[in-house]
């Protein structure tokens, strides 16, 4: 307001032309209630130099106003979107993104939802996996005892593509990481970190022990491993799930904590930019070979900005001037000549009604539509600021900013009849196709806005499917031929995994085929195991005395309290009665590293441990029952308690969970 004021002082002549009818007070309500004041005068003195009236969007303006003239709705090209979810939502855009004057999408609070307008913009570096170290290591601390992290932060950092040990990139070591969670769990500095990875070697050579004392009669024999080897049911002992070994994860490790402790610094510490950057540089060097372009493009253009000499910064401004020039997006040019395409807020309806083609209003939910009365920043009042210009100005200057700050007050008043206008002139004016929308569960507690329902019943139009792919998921599925299944690879099956079969077929498909024996990673699992083959291991030799010495090491991610509960908690089995397979004699007890903590049930199926511990196995009788159970594309599951001790419930689509459960 001040500016026309200024435009008015140097003698220019300031005209408004606003759309108005007299006729139709409540339809036209925002333009009488602020350009009187602004005008100073009411709007019967205003003058008149176009009468026409459209007559699109007739029976909205009606129902605003009864008043409005009665006339011929001739518009038809309005739909009506309800989406289920944001997701699909966000999924409608992917298909029909959104093109500047063309295609637009206007909301109430589009910050919400330009989220799912990124869905395939990389071009944010810190969206990129190399972008990843620069978040995490704002979360690193550096005091005198070392550097601090959490192990989400050290995953992030060593896969981001900064980290390289002679050959070995750190992206290799993202299978071994995700295995080791659970072995990581409370880690809080490299320290740490290199401390559990060293236990971590310790009981990979364990485990080689094992191996190498079997070596002869196992061969290259899975199950034969297994059998001679109880650590094997861990996963982070079979070097073959993954493409880099501990050793070398130790020396990446090391390389990662190098870096870090060059680029962070203490917290009151300062370090010359200039310098920082040359680090940086330094480092990206020897690490870039195998980088995308667009991000190898980032840091050049970081690289290549002017820092003067006598800048020296704090780890928080360094963060602020690195995200100045990595955090950006494309420039215009990048995308065609076009900026990106972004949901705009409700406030430029009425301008992109009169360019854009077609117009998309989503978000028209109770909570977000009409608009609420926007609010002054925080701590400040009209009555307060009111009193600010009369206490600063005098006279004219005085007059001017009241009557500015008087226009503010009443144009924020009339929010609501400004937003109902706003869609009447849409309706009124656009050019093209009209969709207005709603979005299920953008909000808690939300559900379709008023006006977006008596739009629906003044335009005669039911919500469509914004989703229409039942014709896009349809496929030909192949006949599948059941063919005959051998039984002799069947009968090559210890008795021992087929203890399975008593709780679930699936399950011993999973461990006998896929497996070819329990790999336990979840930390409960594990915990079982670690107790079982620790019971049975006291029973020899020094007994407990050397287990604690010698095994509790080895599982750092646990307390030795918890680790000696876990053995006294553990009834003891006989270590020295035996079963055979092929050339290989193993525990009998090893069942219970077989089944973890499953209890039979006095109804349920149990033949299979009858039979395993009397040394009387009928092999064909289970072979007969696990071939019933074959389906055409699955084998049949038997959920219950014991999905809680199986290895692969979070693949099971039959698993029960214990939430799922009837039993407690």
């Amino acid at each position: 307001m001040m500016m026309f004021y200024q435009l008015q002082q140097i003698g220019l002549h300031v005209i408004f032309y606003i759309p108005f009818n007299s006729n139709a007070l409540n339809v036209y309500q925002t333009w009488r209630e602020i350009y009187e004041r602004v005008s100073g005068s009411e709007y019967s003195r205003w003058e008149c130099v176009e009468s026409s009236q459209p007559s699109r969007g007739t029976k909205f303006a009606r129902y605003l106003d009864d008043c409005f003239p009665d006339q011929e709705d001739p518009l038809r090209h309005v739909r009506f979107f309800i989406f289920d979810h944001p997701t699909e939502f966000k999924e409608y855009l992917r298909r029909y993104p959104i093109v500047k004057n063309r295609n637009e999408v206007i909301a109430m609070y589009e910050k919400d939802l330009n989220m799912y307008t990124n869905y395939a913009k990389s071009d944010h570096f810190y969206a990129s996996r190399y972008g990843q170290f620069f978040l995490s290591l704002q979360n690193c601390r550096k005091t005198n005892d070392g550097i601090f992290l959490t192990y989400d932060d050290y995953v992030n950092m060593m896969t981001s593509g900064w980290v390289q040990s002679g050959h070995i990139n750190g992206t290799q070591a993202l299978t071994l990481l995700i295995d080791l969670r659970s072995y990581m769990d409370g880690v809080k500095s490299f320290q740490d970190i290199m401390e559990r990875l060293q236990a971590l070697v310790d009981l990979q050579e364990v485990s080689h022990v094992f191996d190498e004392t079997a070596k002869e009669q196992v061969g290259r024999h899975q199950l034969k491993s297994y059998l001679s080897n109880p650590f094997r049911c861990f996963p982070y002992v079979h070097q073959s799930r993954y493409e880099i070994t501990v050793k070398q994860l130790v020396e990446c490790t090391k390389d990662l904590a190098r870096k870090v402790n060059r680029l962070l610094l203490a917290e009151r510490e300062k370090r010359n930019v200039r310098l920082y950057v040359k680090d940086l540089h330094n480092i990206y060097v020897t690490v870039s070979s195998q980088w995308e372009s667009s991000a190898k493009q980032k840091m050049e253009k970081l690289f290549s900005v002017f820092v003067p000499n006598h800048w020296e910064f704090t780890m928080e401004e360094l963060y602020q001037f690195l995200t100045l020039y990595l955090g950006a997006g494309k420039d215009q040019k990048d995308h065609c000549g076009q900026d990106d395409s972004q949901i705009v807020n409700f406030d430029q309806l009425v301008g992109k009604t009169l360019i854009a083609d077609n117009i998309h209003v989503t978000g028209l939910s109770l909570q977000t539509f009409p608009w609420k009365q926007s609010e002054l920043p925080s701590l400040l009042t009209h009555t307060w600021l009111k009193e600010c210009v009369h206490r600063s100005f005098v006279a004219m200057n005085r007059l001017m900013r009241m009557n500015a700050l008087v226009v503010d007050y009443y144009s924020r008043n009339v929010t609501r009849s400004t937003v109902l206008y706003s869609i009447y002139h849409l309706l009124a004016y656009s050019k093209g196709q009209i969709t207005f929308s709603y979005i299920k569960d953008l909000y808690e507690h939300d559900g379709p806005s008023i006006y977006f329902t008596i739009l629906q019943e003044l335009y005669g139009q039911t919500e469509e499917a914004a989703e229409e792919q039942t014709e896009r998921w349809k496929w030909e599925e192949e006949t599948v031929v059941q063919e005959e299944i051998p039984k002799e690879p069947l009968r090559t099956i210890p008795d021992l995994l087929w203890l399975d079969s008593d709780f679930c077929q699936r399950k011993f498909f999973f461990n006998a085929f896929v497996e070819h024996h329990p790999i336990y990673e979840n930390d409960f699992h594990q915990q079982q195991a670690f107790a079982i083959i620790g019971k049975l291991l006291s029973e020899q030799g020094d007994g407990e005395t050397l287990v604690r010495e010698t095994i509790f090491p080895l599982f750092p991610q646990w307390t030795n309290a918890h680790k000696q509960n876990l053995l006294d908690t553990t009834y003891p089995s006989s270590l020295r009665t035996y079963k055979s397979y092929q050339n290989i004699y193993y525990p009998k007890a090893m069942k219970r590293l077989q089944r973890l903590g499953s209890k039979y049930m006095v109804t349920k199926n149990w033949k299979a441990k009858y039979q395993y511990d009397r040394d009387t196995f009928r092999i064909d009788e289970h072979i007969k029952e696990f071939l019933a159970s074959v389906q055409t594309k699955e084998i049949e599951a038997r959920s219950g308690q014991h999905c809680r001790m199986c290895p692969f419930l979070h693949v099971c689509k039959d698993g029960e969970y214990v939430i799922d459960a009837n039993d407690s």
